[in-house]
């Protein structure tokens, strides 16, 4: 369920704080995730400017710290001992990317290309993963595509994955919760829109369908509690 690992890397802007969901000058600041219950992450987020500033969690398995550096053409990523810079073009969107280690004896490297619609919405990522195996660098690429309808991306496809269809409800998602989209564009705009509405389920082509998507809302419209199956994200928020 690669939607309840999304929030690790996401980024959003903000608006208003109203019963539709824009919570405006709010924040997601921590997002508790239990599964059958059990608490097995913590995630805290810090801001500068109303971008995204630090993501940081407490699992003690994989404890994880990444930092969020903007520039006018670019923004670096870093976690741990990797780091990815985001080339932008003048509309402020992300066309390349590339992953750097800074321990690598064998040469790993990402590089990364993306496209975008008219809209603005991320169509495509082409991944190249390359390594030096025995003297000779090896190469391996991988595509990812994504259909848009209405504002809403409604396919996933990749080379090396099995295809994903989602499904929308009619609430639209907010532009300030950090943890409710599982596309690129949940680590900020520079990877394009956003989807429009909040995602009510997910399947593949052979219809199996995953557990249905349900949220609880606080008395300000804002995401409090997020179930899918017998995973759950609950959210806290810092207002100003």
């Amino acid at each position: 369920m690669k939607f309840f690992y999304a929030f690790i890397f996401s980024c959003f802007l903000f608006s208003s704080c109203k019963k539709n969901n824009d919570a405006g000058v709010c924040r997601v600041s921590l997002v508790r995730s239990f599964t059958n219950g059990t608490l097995y992450n913590t995630a805290n987020y810090e801001y500068d400017d109303g971008r995204i500033k630090k993501i940081s969690n407490s699992n003690a398995n994989s404890p994880l710290s990444i930092t969020f550096s903007y520039f006018s053409d670019s923004i670096v990523v870093s976690q741990n001992d990797m780091r990815t810079v985001y080339f932008l073009n003048n509309a402020g969107l992300a066309t390349s990317a590339k992953t750097y280690f800074s321990v690598n004896p064998d040469g790993f490297q990402f590089d990364y290309v993306y496209t975008y619609n008219t809209e603005g919405y991320l169509i495509q990522e082409r991944e190249i993963f390359s390594q030096i195996y025995y003297g000779n660098v090896v190469r391996d690429t991988n595509f990812t595509n994504y259909t848009v309808l209405n504002g809403n991306i409604i396919k996933e496809t990749a080379t090396n994955s099995t295809e994903e269809q989602f499904e929308y409800s009619q609430t639209r998602m907010p532009e300030n919760d950090v943890a409710l989209n599982p596309f690129p564009s949940h680590m900020g705009k520079f990877l394009g829109k956003s989807p429009i509405n909040l995602i009510s389920k997910s399947k593949n082509p052979n219809g199996n369908e995953a557990d249905p998507y349900s949220y609880s809302f606080d008395p300000g419209g804002k995401v409090k509690i997020l179930t899918v199956g017998t995973s759950r994200n609950e959210f806290s928020y810092q207002c100003n």
